[in-house]
């Protein structure tokens, strides 16, 4: 599959975003997400930016999950939508998500706009 540059950026985008939520990173989490930012969690509770930022700085550094079967299609010339399957590492095994995000230039910067994971069955 041949990707884009938008598309490209937001694929490299999405790995920088997990490392930087896992590792602790706030300031390169509030430099990815738009300010309008809003995610509907796993367990289905709806997060903004603030509330991301605060869970981020409060979070011990974890392990990045993994973004398997990532793949980004331009719906614009300003919106990119990526679609993966996250696998993390918790204390009680392994978790296994399906997620999509929407990307928007705002700017000329490229920032998550919305972001949905929806828990996969134990496999």
């Amino acid at each position: 599959m041949h990707l884009n540059d938008h598309e490209q950026y937001v694929a490299q985008a999405e790995h920088s975003l997990a490392e930087a939520v896992m590792s602790g990173d706030s300031a390169r989490v509030h430099e990815l997400l738009h300010p309008d930012f809003r995610e509907v969690g796993q367990s289905g509770r709806v997060f903004d930016r603030a509330g991301i930022l605060d869970d981020v700085a409060s979070r011990s550094p974890k392990p990045p999950y993994i973004l398997e079967n990532l793949r980004c299609v331009g719906l614009s010339n300003d919106i990119v939508l990526a679609t993966y399957r996250a696998i993390a590492a918790t204390d009680h095994g392994v978790r296994v998500s399906e997620r999509s995000s929407v990307w928007l230039c705002n700017g000329g910067t490229w920032q998550l706009y919305h972001h949905q994971g929806t828990p996969c069955p134990e496999q």
